[in-house]
Order: structure tokens, then sequence, then C-alpha cells
């Protein structure tokens, strides 16, 4: 999908279409922390994923966030339980 951001369109998958693939029956039962090759690590909720999306260059991007929450080059999203 497209989206906009204040950097301009973005392109890249929905998040919450990966994070779907557990088949989680709760999902807003979790928060998601994305962590980067770097070990840059931010923590979002379930209304963030829905918004986010998971680019080709392997960033993930919130729209509705600071870019401080932009995390370049995933390695991981750890399932923490709330």
């Amino acid at each position: 999908i497209q989206i906009t951001t204040d950097d301009g369109e973005k392109m890249g998958m929905p998040l919450n279409q990966i994070i779907d693939l557990l088949k989680e029956k709760c999902p807003s039962c979790f928060k998601y922390k994305i962590i980067g090759s770097d070990g840059y690590k931010q923590t979002v909720n379930w209304e963030d994923i829905e918004k986010g999306i998971f680019t080709i260059e392997k960033t993930a991007i919130f729209p509705h966030l600071a870019h401080s929450f932009w995390v370049k080059n995933i390695i991981e999203i750890e399932v923490i339980k709330i």
C-alpha cells in the first residue's frame, strides 16, 4: 500500500498483515517491540501496527508517530503480552 507521511509518499506492506500471520486471536492484547539490526528498538501497540507499514528497505514506518518510532533494518518483532 501507499501511505502519506510528513516525509512524502511511502510504499510497503501493512504491518498488521505480517502480525496476522501469527493467527493470534487478540492482537490488541499485545505490544510489539520492533528491533533493528543496529540494536535500535521501539515498542508500539496494536493501533500503531494497524497504521504502520513494512517497506522493501525493511523499515517500519508509522505516519502518525514521530520519526523516532520508525525502525530501520528490522531483524525482529517481539510480541509482548500486556
